[in-house]
């Protein structure tokens, strides 16, 4: 069994059972980095404070920005057998420093400093997604820019509603990736407070100066009760919430683009360098990463799950309880940081086949709304508007026609009024007859566009 950061008091040694069941370091390995950087920044407060000498700051300084070059190079292997990632960095800096690395003890508890590390690496956590993030929206915007002339049939219930522009109806998703940056910025705010020098719970004896590690840690600002920063977990409460909303946007898009790629609707297609084959049948290309990506969200809220389940009903203050919630931060960071890169490269590999999408485009339903609305600039009663395009639908099922193959006094007969029904059966007529901020016109979905490239570049 290796060192233990405590000890004292104990005369026998740990069971062998107990202690494989109170590790962490197989799912806190993640923080290495940050301990390093901590424990850096105490040695400094240490020596202002003649705890530890000039000398020895400096061997120890050396010593960890070494450790951190090893780790960044991949050359530190992790040793499993201690108790936590603590326990295992300090054993590596006893190597080169010796017993020094026991004064870096004074006046911290391990409280505080995972507390503080687990905020350093959400912060970190947080600007890599929003990167992330932000590479997926401009893939999408190059694509809608691409294809911002082709209108699409768009779907209610997963039956023809109205004709869209597919640019639109693909922005509607950068606009959901926006929220979700905005979301993760305000969970940076909440985690942008340095718990350090708070001690065990109720601060420390020592004259340690918790602005001179704000500073050196690269926090906004102070937490102001000690209580609450050694006690409170909510911060990566809200960081798992925001993945799990982001990857429902993902999931639903995933769910979008496989339908849309299925046979019945055929409008999307994927290269091979995002498509898988069956080992049976020879024909199948399938879309198994978005299919990975829509089962990952359930995986996701199980994290969130997990951790609201162990903070529940938590007594203030640390408790052993809290060691899990590494595997719930890990886990969702890893998944959702997986699921961006690979839904950008999807979306980087997608094409239209507009023979497919134009051959959807010729179902008279999706006009009739049209219809309707130019009725009601008559003043007609959309009611009543209602009731008779949906008689003249019932109409044109019963003989096994097209609306537009009806007799026009027929049509008259019916609707009470002289309407060219033809006329409204056109994509483009739709889409360009639509006048309200935020639809599918084709001029207002070229402003998106352009807002949209102009925010992002």
């Amino acid at each position: 069994m290796r060192e233990k950061l405590w000890g004292g008091r104990f005369k026998e040694k740990l069971d062998s059972i107990i202690l494989k069941f109170t590790k962490s370091i197989d799912f806190d390995f993640f923080l290495f980095e940050y301990q390093a950087q901590a424990c850096l920044a105490w040695a400094k407060e240490l020596t202002r404070l003649k705890i530890i000498t000039s000398q020895e700051f400096q061997k120890t300084k050396k010593a960890i920005r070494q450790l951190l070059s090893e780790w960044d190079k991949e050359n530190i292997k992790i040793d499993f057998e201690y108790e936590d990632i603590h326990s295992f960095f300090y054993a590596l800096l006893r190597n080169k420093i010796g017993h020094t690395v026991d004064k870096l003890h004074s006046g911290k508890s391990r409280n505080e400093e995972i507390a503080t590390i687990m905020r350093m690496f959400v912060k970190d956590a947080i600007l890599d997604e929003i990167g992330l993030i932000e590479d997926l929206q401009k893939k999408i915007v190059k694509k809608a820019e691409r294809y911002k002339t082709v209108i699409i049939p768009g779907f209610t219930h997963l039956q023809y509603a109205q004709p869209l522009l597919f640019a639109h109806w693909l922005l509607s998703y950068v606009e959901q990736l926006q929220r979700d940056k905005s979301r993760l910025l305000n969970v940076y705010k909440h985690t942008d407070v340095l718990p350090a020098g708070c001690g065990a719970l109720g601060g420390s004896s020592l004259a340690i100066n918790r602005e001179n590690l704000r500073k050196a840690l690269g926090f906004s600002q102070l937490g102001i009760n000690s209580v609450d920063m050694v006690s409170d977990r909510d911060f990566i409460l809200e960081y798992l919430n925001c993945n799990v909303i982001l990857s429902l946007h993902l999931s639903r898009l995933s769910e979008d683009f496989i339908i849309y790629n299925s046979p019945g609707y055929g409008f999307i297609e994927f290269s091979d360098r995002v498509t898988t084959g069956s080992s049976f049948m020879p024909h199948k290309k399938n879309p198994d990463p978005l299919e990975l990506i829509r089962a990952s969200s359930a995986e996701v809220i199980s994290y969130y799950v997990f951790l609201s389940g162990i903070l529940k009903g938590l007594p203030t203050t640390y408790n052993r309880d809290l060691q899990l919630d590494k595997r719930s931060l890990w886990g969702s960071y890893i998944v959702i940081s997986d699921v961006l890169r690979v839904m950008s490269l999807v979306i980087q590999e997608l094409k239209l086949n507009l023979e497919k999408i134009n051959a959807h485009l010729k179902d008279e339903t999706l006009y009739l709304t049209d219809v309707c609305e130019s009725l009601a600039k008559k003043g007609i009663a959309w009611k009543q508007i209602h009731y008779r395009i949906g008689m003249l639908l019932t109409e044109a099922e019963k003989r096994k026609v097209k609306i537009s193959q009806l007799d026009k006094n027929e049509v008259k007969k019916i609707l009470g009024i002289d309407v060219d029904i033809k006329k409204f059966l056109n994509p483009q007529h739709s889409v360009r007859a639509k006048k309200t901020a935020g639809s599918t016109n084709p001029d207002k979905v070229e402003q998106e566009i352009l807002k949209w490239k102009k925010l992002l570049s």
